[in-house]
């Protein structure tokens, strides 16, 4: 594409918008769009997830199965239309316009079956394969990756013209940060688990699995690291990646046990949970304090002096949106290490004493905004409420404190 896919969306929302509700133009939208072999309900199914949220970064995880061909398809016709003064030329290249023009009229989805993976069995309706983000995205544009309303954690309803209808509840910042993840390469490949039907055709040996006949995959569990893979590879066709997939064979009572049963895992809390994240600045500060300090070596733990997993939170927050190379995350260490120290030295920490996340927050604000000890004292004898996530209004009511 010349531009992003996400800009193309972006246009096909305002086109919708703007027309949505216009009965004698939709009519006419449907039946040349029907031309290029794309189905009313589909096209009518794109719309109603356009209309039917607010939430426009939300709504576009939503739209992840509809095809470039499908949005060259949309845009051509709008255009048209009338309904846009963009055309094809502003967002494809001449070669997919060439390669698009020629399906007109044809079938759009490539035939992928039968289709063959590298694969062990671990049950009888269970396979674990070797596959990739490339391959996956060619099941996604295919439409053959689909989810079923039934067998899914949280699902938002909305409604258009009175009729409910339904759709997956994202987490928008866990999406986020598997896609950071995966572009820095640094994402540990972990399953995603693909459900499809018990009357589907398939055949195992040697190590082979084989899914005869075309079929859809109901996605039950890995919706967000889908959502994320497919964020990266539209943003790059280029872009590829070792996945696990878990292929099942489950009714869907089943498959609600597989749900139930995953939701059961031990869970964490955010603060617990990021303190094993290894890229994570705060946490390396944190670590190599508790490892190399004369004086607060052992005290920066789970529980300890300075809780670990909400010091390396708490730095990370006074550090958000900045990328450190090895040099200058050395640096920052030592520095606040040294500052760390001196408050000890100077008996404003006590390392007989637990301090709690208020206090953990004070001690990073002085730190990174330049406040000497002395200040810390005052700021830590000082009752300033200090709300966790309230980053900049904990800063307004500590600067209104000192």
């Amino acid at each position: 594409m010349l531009d992003s896919r996400q800009n193309v969306i972006k246009e096909c929302e305002r086109i919708i918008k703007n027309n949505f509700y216009k009965q004698k133009k939709m009519r006419e939208f449907y039946k040349e769009i029907g031309k290029y072999n794309i189905d009313a309900s589909m096209v009518s199914n794109f719309s109603k997830i356009l209309v039917g949220t607010k939430d426009n970064e939300d709504m576009r995880y939503q739209l992840d199965n509809y095809s470039d061909y499908f949005l060259f398809c949309f845009i051509e016709v709008s255009h048209r239309l009338n309904f846009t003064r963009k055309t094809e030329q502003d967002y494809f290249t001449v070669l997919e316009i060439d390669l698009f023009s020629k399906e007109k009229g044809k079938k759009t989805k490539e035939n992928l079956f039968p289709l063959e993976l590298e694969a062990v069995q671990i049950a009888q309706d269970q396979y674990i394969a070797k596959f990739s983000v490339k391959e996956l995205m060619k099941l996604r544009n295919n439409k053959s990756v689909v989810y079923n309303a039934n067998t899914q954690r949280t699902l938002t309803r909305y409604k258009v013209d009175g009729v409910d209808y339904y759709k997956i509840t994202i987490n928008k910042k866990s999406v986020n940060s598997i896609k950071n993840f995966l572009e820095k390469e640094i994402f540990i490949p972990n399953t995603i688990t693909l459900n499809i039907s018990e009357q589907a055709e398939i055949y195992y040996n040697n190590n082979r699995l084989i899914i005869n006949e075309e079929t859809s995959f109901d996605i039950i569990d890995g919706y967000h690291r889908f959502v994320a893979m497919g964020q990266c590879y539209d943003s790059d066709n280029s872009f590829d990646y070792p996945i696990e997939l878990r292929i099942v064979q489950f009714s869907e009572k089943k498959a609600k046990q597989f749900i139930y049963q995953e939701d059961k895992k031990t869970k964490m809390s955010k603060t617990d949970s990021d303190s094993f994240n290894q890229y994570s600045v705060g946490n390396f500060i944190a670590g190599r304090i508790n490892q190399n300090s004369d004086l607060l070596s052992g005290l920066i733990i789970k529980n300890g002096m300075l809780d670990s997993a909400i010091l390396g939170e708490t730095i990370d927050k006074f550090n958000e949106g900045n990328e450190y190379n090895n040099k200058i995350k050395f640096n920052l260490y030592k520095k606040f290490q040294k500052y760390l120290e001196n408050c000890v030295i100077e008996n404003i920490l006590d390392i007989e004493l637990k301090y709690n996340y208020n206090d953990i927050y004070k001690i990073c604000y002085c730190f990174f905004k330049n406040k000497d000890v002395k200040t810390l004292h005052k700021l830590l004898s000082t009752d300033v409420l200090i709300v966790k996530g309230a980053y900049n209004s904990n800063n307004k009511r500590i600067e209104k404190a000192l």
